[in-house]
């Protein structure tokens, strides 16, 4: 997500910022939604 966002980045400094945050937010989401998505499994498989 990082690296994609960045070489996507257009705008100089305000471009980054706006792309590091952009980045920091679709992680924690993707972060949060992968652990829900593991303890969904683990919680089915090994009740």
């Amino acid at each position: 997500v990082s690296c994609y966002e960045g070489f996507r980045t257009e705008g100089g400094a305000e471009g980054v910022g706006k792309s590091t945050t952009l980045s920091v937010v679709t992680s924690f989401i993707l972060i949060i939604a992968a652990d829900c998505l593991f303890t969904a499994i683990f919680y089915f498989v090994f009740p």
